[in-house]
């Protein structure tokens, strides 16, 4: 499997713009092959524009890592809004 690996970095070093083109042809595949997905969602679903967008934007979010940090902090101001009610009720028998 190494060998296989190292390859294709040693053909990538020496062929620099076969290998930029190879990825920008991956790159251009990826990106309409995900376009026709998404399409055929659309038609065949019935989801309008905004909702298909929203449905990407959660997803990229998702993907990239940063919903968990939104929703800890979110945990976080609303755990010490309950704990302050909580010690407020809790001081008035």
């Amino acid at each position: 499997m190494l060998r296989v690996i190292h390859a294709g970095t040693a053909a990538m070093s020496q062929r620099p713009l076969l290998a930029r083109t190879v990825i920008l042809f991956g790159a251009v595949v990826l990106v309409a092959g995900h376009g026709a997905f998404l399409y055929y969602i659309r038609v065949h679903v019935g989801l309008s524009v905004g909702a298909l967008a929203a449905l990407i934007l959660l997803v990229l979010v998702k993907h990239l890592g940063l919903l968990a940090p939104a929703l800890a902090r979110f945990r976080h101001r609303s755990g010490a809004k309950a704990t302050v009610g909580a010690e407020r009720k809790v001081s008035n028998p």
